[in-house]
């Protein structure tokens, strides 16, 4: 009983402190989701030239484009790699050195 109530508060706070802070979450995953997801197509030099040179709406559209091509993203994967990609944080920026 007491690991369902541990692991019930571990899932809330996750949730609470992504809802208060999309963007620092994105930033500790951008390393570990854009190479898993876009390498499988691309190569990361690919990825590095064009990070932060979209906005948000020209990345979706991209994102969108990419998932017609097969690439498959869960809905907080598309909103974490679409911070990842128009708002590099040190995570993405570590990665495209």
């Amino acid at each position: 009983m007491k690991t369902i109530r541990t692991a019930t508060f571990a899932a809330v706070t996750c949730t609470l402190l992504l809802a208060a802070n999309p963007a620092a979450f994105a930033a500790d995953n951008c390393a570990e989701l854009l190479p898993s997801k876009c390498t499988g197509c691309h190569n990361m030099n690919r990825v590095c030239q064009k990070v932060g040179k979209k906005s948000e709406k020209r990345w979706l559209r991209t994102i969108k484009r990419m998932e017609k091509h097969g690439s498959q993203l869960s809905g907080s994967e598309e909103n974490v790699i679409l911070t990842c990609l128009a708002n590099p944080g040190s995570g993405t920026l570590q990665l495209c050195k």
